[in-house]
């Protein structure tokens, strides 16, 4: 590794730290609000899913649970697109630096937060007896493709948000309708019911939630069908975000 990767890499790192830190600065609980958020969506969806809509889905705690933290990730990420452009414009305008290091440094900011509720998950686990299968050494994968589309949505919201201001109110609306479409509360299953299945191929969130239950609760093998289209979708969402943010955003920057 040169110098000069070496110093890329420890900038993104001191970036992505400064950044996570920052949401938690002045407050009285700090980081510990990192595990008290995601546990209390857990235990307000489980309440109501269990007493009240009586979900029959074997481990049901861990099966939300998990789903959520990795929907988190996303809306988290995604959210930071938004605002790209505005929280950065004084480095982008003052300072010479490669645009995709702040979007990787915002991205990993987002990532250290959600190894944090992963971390909560691998504890809660415990509880349930959990056996960890060989399966779980594919989640790498599955959580690179995560990223992998993370990051490109990051890309066309970053673009988007400069040109249309409305694109704010409409990703709210869509984020909504992602939680609802994702299978976090209900089971998503391309091979026995079609209704529900063909929501697996609208985005690669489903099939990535699907992917990860499978190799973290069930100990069963990756869905190779779904893991393959989500990574196509992925790819597809990243090189079109990257060229709208090399055509487009220094025309945006202008505009802010």
């Amino acid at each position: 590794m040169t110098g000069i990767d070496h110093n890329r890499y420890e900038r993104i790192w001191v970036l992505a730290k400064t950044s996570f830190l920052k949401r938690y600065y002045g407050s009285f609980l700090g980081v510990v609000w990192a595990f008290i958020n995601p546990a209390v969506h857990l235990m307000i969806y489980y309440i109501v899913f269990t007493v009240v809509f009586r979900s029959r889905v074997e481990d049901f705690a861990l099966f939300l649970f998990l789903g959520l933290i990795m929907l988190m990730f996303f809306n988290e990420s995604t959210n930071k697109g938004l605002t790209f452009f505005s929280s950065h414009r004084y480095i982008l305008e003052n300072i010479k630096i490669d645009w995709l290091d702040l979007f990787l440094a915002a991205l990993l900011s987002t990532f250290i937060a959600f190894l944090f509720n992963f971390g909560v998950f691998l504890f809660i686990s415990i509880f349930f007896e959990t056996e960890i299968s060989p399966q779980v050494l594919f989640f790498p994968f599955i959580l690179l493709n995560h990223i992998l589309f993370c990051l490109g949505t990051m890309f066309i919201l970053s673009v988007l948000f400069v040109h249309f201001k409305d694109v704010k109110h409409l990703w709210n609306l869509s984020s909504m309708i992602l939680l609802w479409m994702s299978g976090v509360f209900y089971e998503i299953d391309p091979a026995t019911s079609w209704k529900t299945g063909i929501l697996a191929y609208l985005t690669p969130l489903p099939g990535i939630i699907i992917n990860t239950r499978n190799v973290w609760i069930y100990g069963e093998g990756i869905d190779w069908t779904l893991f393959a289209y989500d990574y196509a979708y992925a790819g597809v969402i990243v090189l079109v975000g990257w060229f709208l943010v090399k055509r487009f955003s220094r025309r945006g920057l202008e505009k802010l």
